[in-house]
């Protein structure tokens, strides 16, 4: 019985063990000695757990809040690790680097202060009395309330697609590449942009209704 229960929560968290995989992005980056081809080329095997995950979790069923949220952190972690790597190896210029680390943790504000209404208003009722009870208000109300915004997975995409390029052309050194993985980081940024103000508007939309939500 222990085992199949053991079994039955590793299936039910077999999406957020996938999401997880990309937390380990800085790690190999800047803890490890391998040459900055190898540390690319792991970087860009993670960005299909991406689509991976979201895919995981729909066969299974497993759609909650706390899943979006490890999903959406980890792809903060990659990109965000993988462009400061960039930047530091002095293989992007600053002037695009620079607004692309700033977007990534702009467009995490409105969720995290979501969150941390939400724990504060919980806690002010008085009606939060365990983690486990934080966990389960978290998940509800971001699962409602906060859904994957389409525009932040562009911005992966356009990012994914900079990246490989600008891997490629380690080993190529090709002008016409460089122009071409450097519009692209500077369109993701573009669609960082369109992705915060959705996500602006969810938590206008939510903060305005949010007593209606905690009765």
């Amino acid at each position: 019985w222990n085992k199949h229960l053991k079994r039955r929560s590793m299936k039910k968290n077999l999406a957020n063990l996938i999401s997880s995989l990309r937390f380990t992005a800085p790690i190999i980056l800047f803890a490890t000695d391998w040459s900055i081809q190898a540390k690319l080329i792991y970087c860009i095997a993670l960005i299909p757990t991406d689509i991976l995950d979201g895919l995981v979790a729909r066969v299974i069923g497993n759609k909650n809040g706390i899943g979006k949220l490890i999903d959406s952190t980890a792809d903060r972690i990659l990109y965000g690790s993988g462009l400061i790597f960039l930047f530091s190896e002095k293989l992007m210029k600053y002037w695009i680097v620079l607004p692309l680390i700033l977007g990534e943790i702009i467009l995490a504000v409105p969720v995290g202060y979501g969150i941390f209404l939400i724990i504060k208003k919980e806690i002010k009722k008085n009606k939060i009395r365990s983690v486990i009870q934080i966990y389960q208000k978290i998940n509800e109300q971001v699962s409602e309330n906060f859904v994957v915004n389409v525009f932040g997975k562009i911005k992966g995409v356009v990012y994914s697609i900079g990246i490989t390029l600008l891997a490629i052309n380690i080993f190529k050194q090709l002008k016409s590449l460089e122009v071409i993985y450097s519009a692209m980081f500077i369109s993701g940024f573009f669609f960082c942009g369109i992705a915060f103000i959705d996500y602006y508007k969810k938590f206008q939309k939510w903060n305005d209704t949010q007593e209606k939500f905690f009765k």
